[in-house]
């Protein structure tokens, strides 16, 4: 299904009918109360209130709600809106009853229900589509455009784009989707949706010539798995489209200045333009200029994927800059809701209040938000921004909506409708997913609302460059060979011997603990770095055939450690095999406390004991 192509076709049929349009972003963590009505604070008096969902906000006052996600729903809450969907009114939470306006409408959009698809305990998972919601609604497939109306819809688009190019894409997208594979998942992940395309188009338009390296960005053909990865090469090859492969032994690349200054911003706060250590270098230069261009050309939201430790925050950081654009930061975790993305909960003056997060912030000043560890949180708190950067719409849970557009109708010119600034942009940061990160698979689920970047790991004179900048007191031949050694961890990592992609920050690591302790030496500043690989065999059998063609021994006492994590026999301090007799004191003098003495009064214990007898007596 094209989902941006339903979303076009909802919001072109509301601006004929002239209806006021609310959309409204499900995610798996709704029920069916959050649905109608969510618990807010009057930051006036402190007590908690009902506040309208657009759903209900839309039956009150009349016009068009969009339920974009229902397939995310649990089928309970789902079938919850048979009553409003059938009836045309609802009971509120609040314990009223609504009658829905004459003009209320809805519009739902869902992915079909996958062939496939598996529930959360392994089991195959049960069609959001019951019985009960089958006849709740009015149903219609919206298809895949073909390739005829799909070309026609990009050079309408792109005008300026070369048909040759054109050409290309479209036959790489008629190869993609010939691709026969074993999921629904891995299908998706390889096709070129309209989404993709525009992204495609909108930097091939500035920059023809990158074709190919765009592809693979946007394909993120770099973490697919070694089959996949073949097969889009293979469907490049039959489009007629090349690719450069990519040289980690030099890189030459320099930041187009002229653009840099064209993209530069006045900013109002100069506290919030990070400031980081940063040592030029033209490998990530190259990764710099490539995230500016997608940023040139309007793209409101970028995902840049690499290994962990390939400095992904310090690209951004150091852009940010250079741009002098102020940043919003957010990390995000496991244990990150839609709610804690969305509203800052604190207490002030004993009343529970909700104040912007970062995000709502850096929508309403034009920030760009940089979304950390984008992987780890669920993927329906990140898909949540969906709305947000396709739709320009994103209810809050204390009832304001951002909005791209602004107050437009004179019943709605209040505090509820948060413009957003046209300069506001989300820059995601994402490691790739499974192990060893551990994270969701991000991309599989949301990559084509993203302009896809990827970071390389470091090609060897920027990486000389940058462990010479830390290691200020080191020898060139000992960086020489940390940087020869840390390229072959890398070929052994794409050719699948190890699993864990060893990346810079390691390498820097080891260079400054040899910086600060010399005398420790060259083995004692690596072994400082992989002590905890080493405990595992056959990493350490791999990790000894690359260190030892470079002359370095790797000697961890592992087999201390084993022992004693398998324990033994604990001896006490005094060495006894059988209980202490402490010594006879000739003269029968009393001792009080201790265990020197044998029959001593036991100290504390026993005056205690001797009070409390005495107590109980008298």
């Amino acid at each position: 299904q094209q989902h941006h192509q339903q979303h076009h076709q909802q919001h072109h049929q509301q601006h004929q009918r002239q209806q006021h349009l609310r959309l409204f972003s499900l995610h798996a963590d709704l029920n069916a109360r959050d649905l109608l009505m969510v618990r807010t604070t009057d930051n006036a008096t402190g007590n908690t209130t009902w506040t309208d969902t657009p759903l209900t906000n839309a039956a009150r006052n009349g016009g068009c709600v969009i339920l974009d996600g229902l397939d995310k729903l649990r089928s309970d809450a789902l079938s919850s809106l048979a009553l409003v969907m059938e009836h045309g009114w609802m009971a509120l939470p609040d314990g009223t009853r609504l009658v829905a306006h004459d003009s209320f409408r809805v519009i739902g959009i869902g992915h079909p229900p996958a062939a496939d698809a598996t529930s959360m305990d392994g089991g195959e998972a049960s069609s959001w589509i019951t019985p009960e919601v089958q006849g709740m609604c009015h149903w219609i497939r919206v298809d895949t455009l073909p390739a005829k109306e799909l070309r026609e819809v990009l050079v309408e688009l792109y005008p300026s784009l070369d048909d040759d190019i054109v050409d290309k894409l479209m036959r790489l997208e008629k190869e993609l989707n010939d691709v026969s594979v074993d999921s629904a998942a891995e299908q998706e992940s390889l096709r070129l949706s309209l989404r993709k395309l525009k992204h495609i188009c909108r930097r091939v338009e500035r920059n023809p010539n990158e074709l190919g390296n765009i592809l693979c960005s946007t394909l993120l053909l770099d973490f697919l798995p070694e089959w996949e990865s073949g097969i889009v090469k293979r469907c490049f090859e039959k489009s007629g489209i090349s690719i450069q492969p990519r040289d980690y032994g030099t890189c030459d690349y320099t930041m187009d200045e002229e653009l840099l200054k064209s993209c530069r911003r006045v900013a109002s706060d100069p506290l919030l333009v990070p400031n980081v250590r940063f040592h030029e270098n033209a490998g990530q230069a190259e990764v710099m200029g490539d995230i500016l261009e997608a940023h040139s050309v309007g793209e409101k939201a970028l995902l840049i994927m690499g290994n962990q430790g390939n400095g992904k925050n310090k690209v951004v950081d150091k852009l940010l800059s250079l741009l002098n654009c102020e940043r919003e930061y957010v990390q995000l975790h496991r244990d990150t809701t839609v709610q804690s993305l969305l509203m800052m909960p604190m207490v002030e003056n004993g009343r529970i209040v909700y104040r912007d997060s970062p995000l709502v912030r850096a929508a309403k000043h034009g920030r760009i938000l940089v979304l950390d560890e984008a992987d780890k949180a669920p993927v329906e708190v990140v898909a949540v921004l969906k709305g947000l950067i396709e739709d320009g719409l994103l209810s809050l849970p204390d009832g304001r909506v951002l909005s791209r557009l602004g107050s437009k109708s004179s019943e709605e010119r209040d505090d509820n409708i948060i413009p957003i600034h046209p300069d506001f942009s989300v820059w995601t940061l994402a490691n790739p997913a499974g192990w060893p990160f551990h994270g969701n698979d991000l991309a599989r689920e949301m990559a084509d609302v993203f302009s896809c970047h990827t970071v390389h790991p470091m090609d060897m004179n920027s990486h000389k460059g940058i462990l010479a900048s830390y290691g200020t007191n080191v020898e060139p031949q000992f960086i020489d060979k940390i940087v020869n050694i840390w390229e072959d961890l890398r070929v052994a990592h794409e050719r699948g011997v190890i699993a864990y992609p060893f990346s810079i920050r390691e390498s820097i690591a080891v260079v400054k603990h040899f910086n600060a302790f010399p005398e420790d030496g060259i083995e004692g500043a690596i072994d400082n770095v992989i002590a905890y690989d080493c405990l595992e065999k056959s990493l350490t059998k791999h990790l000894n055939e690359i260190f030892s063609d470079h002359g370095i021994s790797l000697e961890h006492p592992t087999k201390s450690v084993v022992n004693r994590a398998e324990g033994g026999i604990s001896t006490p301090k005094t060495r006894a095999s059988s209980p202490k007799f402490g010594k006879v004191d000739p003269e029968n003098t009393p001792h009080v406390g201790g265990n020197t003495w044998a029959g001593g009064t036991g100290g504390k214990t026993f005056l205690f004991s001797l009070c409390s007898f005495v107590l109980y007596l008298l």
